[in-house]
């Protein structure tokens, strides 16, 4: 992958790292192009609608830059409330949609800036933490740039052999949705639906789409189950697996309780849920190979619902080597 075909979208907090921004935007557009690096300040155009533009550039984009200053959690608006905490605050909105898109995102220590801490962080972006992140200051610029830059190389790459088709792109191959019987018909709840390629597949109406997302956001109440993968800890085994019940953004109703089932290779048992430090419940285990994870989610109303999710490691390259 070349450096021209890297796509990165830059977000800070101004007032806060504003010029670390303006020098890693120039840095960045000499290395990739200016259309290729979106920086809020010179990026949108007047009367459009700022989420909806934020929404369609992250799409665009490969790696996700986050410049966090000693400012950065704890600048509060006119009337002294904590920015982080405003549902509409714009640089919220930009993580909450990076994290809602999956894309890569590399924090940026500005200047010996520590880490926000969970205390810091509203629910909706405390994934944020997972990201291991890097420094600039001033002293060391050249050197640090260079690190940023070797970084996003690197993850933009592989994101790039995850996410683009084997086939030539004037041939794309489209996909079938089939739904099978299997674990879920042995739990009793909803059939998991598998993704497979097909010769032939008429057009397809977005809305038709549309409503489906919808529709599965409004059954599960707004909650997923997401996984992050880490180095095993067991012999004979690939990762180590966090498997977490993960709200959207609107999600709003409260969790009492989860139970997973991972299958026979877990002995067909369901395995109780805990409460993370985030306040998320979930489970570690460890696997490895691919498998379905499934879990039963109950509310404090006493409402249940069944949710899955496929726990790939194909995405295994994407981990960083250390955490900070």
């Amino acid at each position: 992958m070349g450096k021209d075909d890297a796509v990165v979208f830059l977000s800070y907090r101004r007032g806060d790292t504003q010029w670390a921004a303006r020098g890693i935007h120039g840095r960045l557009s000499s290395e990739y192009g200016q259309d290729r690096v979106f920086r809020d300040l010179d990026g949108i155009p007047p009367g459009v609608r700022f989420r909806d533009y934020v929404h369609d550039a992250i799409s665009k984009s490969d790696i996700f830059v986050l410049l966090i200053g000693r400012a950065w959690a704890s600048m509060v608006d006119d009337e002294g409330r904590r920015r982080l905490e405003l549902p509409r605050d714009p640089l919220r909105v930009e993580i909450e949609t990076a994290l809602e898109a999956g894309l890569p995102i590399i924090p940026v220590r500005v200047e010996g800036a520590p880490m926000p801490t969970e205390r810091d962080l509203p629910p909706s972006i405390l994934e944020l933490l997972e990201f291991n992140a890097t420094e600039i200051s001033d002293s060391r610029w050249d050197f640090d740039i260079a690190r940023l830059v070797e970084a996003i190389d690197h993850l933009a790459a592989d994101r790039r052999e995850v996410v683009e088709p084997t086939v030539a792109p004037a041939r794309p191959v489209p996909v079938r949705i089939e739904v099978q019987d299997g674990l879920g018909a042995f739990l009793g709840v909803a059939p998991v639906a598998v993704t497979r390629l097909a010769d032939r597949m008429p057009d397809v109406d977005p809305s038709f789409l549309r409503d489906y997302q919808s529709a599965r956001r409004t059954s599960q109440r707004s909650y997923f189950l997401t996984h992050v993968l880490g180095p095993a800890t067991q012999p004979g085994q690939k990762y180590s697996v966090t498997i977490k019940v993960t709200p959207h953004r609107d999600a709003t109703d409260e969790i009492r309780s989860t139970s997973f089932y991972l299958g026979r290779s877990w002995g067909n048992r369901v395995l109780p849920g805990e409460r993370g430090p985030s306040g998320r419940h979930g489970i570690v285990t460890e696997a490895y190979g691919p498998f379905i994870a499934l879990c039963e989610v109950e509310f404090t109303d006493g409402d249940r619902i069944p949710v899955d999710h496929y726990c790939d490691f194909d995405m295994g390259s994407l981990l960083p080597s250390s955490r900070r």
